[in-house]
């Protein structure tokens, strides 16, 4: 038991139990949103909540370091401007955004009016979450001992 708690000890902090959950509850929020148009049919299956339980874990890392609200602050909000171009586009589109236009942000600039009439109030759950999730991060009785 010894063995487990030191291999596993630095993980169960509140930080990055709250950074985990978190980036969870964002991928899984992009997946509702993304279903929302279309069919629920991606919840039947285990590799989305696989895929999902994986890049959280990827993305919660920063709560293992001392700083790592900051760091968590700039990789949920990279996330959140992913997730909501890719909604965006989808829902004008109706289809994922290729690869390279990631890179042609600039030219989204003349069609701000209709970027933005497009956006669901479910979007704001975006910036909410992350908030919640750095706020919570700060240190609470169930942080480990810095």
């Amino acid at each position: 038991m010894n063995i487990l708690k030191k291999c596993f000890g630095s993980l169960c902090c509140r930080s990055f139990i709250v950074a985990f959950i978190g980036a969870l509850l964002t991928i899984l929020t992009f997946d509702v949103i993304w279903c929302a148009a279309t069919s629920f049919h991606a919840f039947g299956l285990f590799s989305t909540y696989l895929y999902a339980v994986t890049l959280a874990l990827l993305l919660a890392m920063p709560g293992l370091l001392r700083h790592g609200r900051w760091l968590m602050l700039v990789l949920l909000a990279l996330t959140d401007g992913l997730a909501l171009s890719n909604i965006i586009y989808a829902r004008t589109y109706f289809a994922p955004i290729p690869p390279i236009s990631y890179m042609l942000a600039g030219t989204t600039a003349n069609y701000g009016a209709s970027i933005f009439s497009s956006m669901w109030v479910a979007d704001a759950l975006f910036p909410v979450i992350t908030i919640l999730t750095v706020w919570l991060m700060g240190s609470g009785p169930l942080d480990r001992k810095r």
